[in-house]
């Protein structure tokens, strides 16, 4: 008697894996965007921060005032010389979320906080702020802008 064996796969079996290949993969694909989205604004919140405490450090070097301002969704950096009267522009950075502030921060020559204030930036009801006060530079999250 000849025994004969099966090899390969139904029609069925080959479908019902394309089915599960395609819910998985496109599950996988909406958990990506979600996290590349929330990375980008994550790195956003870190700029921010950044380019706040190198406002402080262009102070130092140049002994001058440095004002750091919102302009739309640009972030100024400008130096106001040793006597803070007219300011030039240093920089100035594009964020792509909400950026909001209290009022623009000076930095003495010395690279201490001359005025206070605090930055927002947002996104879909999150929010990050960057507070500049004589205690120094500090991030927090939550609350509103």
């Amino acid at each position: 008697m000849i025994v004969l064996f099966k090899r390969g796969f139904t029609l069925v079996e080959l479908l019902i894996v394309i089915g599960i290949i395609v819910i998985l993969s496109t599950v996988g694909i909406l958990k990506f965007r979600e996290w590349y989205e929330n990375y980008k604004y994550l790195e956003e919140v870190s700029k921010l921060e950044y380019l706040v405490r190198r406002a402080k450090v262009i102070a130092l070097e140049r002994s001058s005032y440095v004002k750091v301002r919102v302009n739309g969704n640009n972030l100024v950096i400008e130096d106001c010389g040793i006597d803070n009267s007219s300011c030039t522009p240093v920089a100035s950075y594009r964020f792509e979320f909400n950026l909001d502030s209290t009022r623009s921060v000076t930095f003495s020559p010395r690279g201490l906080a001359h005025s206070w204030g605090s930055f927002c930036i947002s996104k879909d009801g999150m929010s990050y702020k960057v507070i500049v006060n004589r205690e120094g530079i500090r991030v927090e999250k939550g609350g509103t802008c």
